[in-house]
């Protein structure tokens, strides 16, 4: 398992506007990931990693700047989970 998830994009505006509903979200990911399989749709296996750097970054395969956290973020949970 991941010790971590490196980012989480917003689409309740999709989901309330145009009643959209993600066929690949967080429970697909636990689901897929607690029988063993991959985390990723079948698309993002096949496309696979696409390098625009020609250099490796530390924090990943992009520049990452840092930016000190701010003291109220510490208790932020995330509230909204796939329904």
């Amino acid at each position: 398992m991941m010790d971590s998830i490196d980012r989480v994009y917003i689409n309740s505006k999709a989901k309330k506007t145009l009643g959209w509903r993600p066929k690949y979200d967080f429970i697909y990911a636990l689901t897929s990931l607690s029988k063993g399989g991959s985390f990723r749709s079948q698309l993002a296996i096949d496309v696979g990693v696409n390098y625009y750097h020609d250099k490796a970054f530390s924090k990943g395969p992009y520049p990452v700047k840092e930016y000190p956290r701010p003291a109220w973020a510490s208790d932020i949970i995330c509230s909204e989970v796939a329904q």
